[in-house]
C-alpha cells in the first residue's frame, strides 16, 4: 500500500488542473482577509497542496507563505506562483521558524487528523497566529472516516476523518474561540471561522 503523501504526490498535477480553475473556496478567504482588517495579512496556507488558495489569497492583497508534505504539489506551487514561499511542512510539528500571522487556512488538512491529533495540529496553528489572529478551518463535518483510498487499482493509506465542530472545540478551545460558521452550501463540507484567544 502507497502512503498518504505518495496520493497526493501522484494526483498533484489533477487537484492543480481542477482547482486553480474551481473558484468554490474565494467568498471564504475574502471573509478571512475581512476578518484580519489589515490590508495586506500575512497569512499561511497550511496545507497548501499546489498553492491554488495562496494565488488567491495574493490576489485579495494578502503577504502569504504556503506549507504542504507533498512534494510534487510544492514543485506546482512553486512553479505557478513564483513570488510566494512554499515549505515542505507537517501541521503535526511547529511552524514557529516561518514566524507569525495574521491568519491561517487549512482547508482540508485536518481531515487526515485524528482525534487523538488534533490539540497538536491546533496548538501549532495557535503558536503561528497573532493574538487575535484568525484561523479558516474547512473539514468534512460529521463521524465517518475511511482509512485507504483507492485509485485506479492502487491503494493508499489516506485516511479521510470527518470532524464535528464541538470535537474542534473541544481540542482547541484553549488556543480559540469560535467565530463562526460560514458555509454557504451543505457539500458535508463546513467553512468555520476561529479566532486566537491570546
Amino acid at each position: 500500500m502507497k502512503s498518504c503523501i505518495d496520493f497526493y504526490d501522484d494526483s498533484a498535477d489533477a487537484w492543480a488542473e481542477e482547482w486553480y480553475q474551481n473558484e468554490t473556496a474565494l467568498p471564504y478567504l475574502k471573509r478571512l482577509v475581512e476578518y484580519t482588517h489589515k490590508t495586506k495579512p500575512r497569512i499561511l496556507d497550511m496545507c497548501c497542496s499546489a498553492g491554488y488558495q495562496c494565488m488567491r489569497l495574493k490576489n485579495l492583497g494578502a503577504e502569504v507563505v504556503g506549507a504542504d508534505l507533498s512534494k510534487k504539489s510544492l514543485k506546482i506551487a512553486r512553479e505557478k506562483n513564483p513570488d510566494i514561499p512554499f515549505y515542505e511542512k507537517d501541521m503535526l510539528f511547529s511552524y514557529a521558524d516561518l514566524g507569525k500571522f495574521d491568519g491561517i487556512i487549512c482547508v482540508g488538512g485536518i481531515i487526515h487528523i485524528e482525534n487523538s491529533q488534533m490539540e497538536v495540529a491546533l496548538k501549532n496553528m495557535a503558536e503561528v497566529t497573532q493574538s487575535g489572529g484568525y484561523v479558516l478551518l474547512v473539514y468534512k463535518d460529521g463521524l465517518a472516516r475511511k482509512d485507504s483510498t483507492t485509485v485506479k487499482g492502487v491503494e493508499y493509506a489516506r485516511n479521510s476523518i470527518s470532524h464535528t465542530k464541538e470535537e474542534i472545540i473541544k481540542y482547541g478551545g484553549k488556543y480559540f474561540n469560535f467565530v463562526e460558521d460560514i458555509t454557504q452550501a451543505d457539500g458535508g463540507w463546513k467553512y468555520c471561522i476561529f479566532r486566537k484567544k491570546y
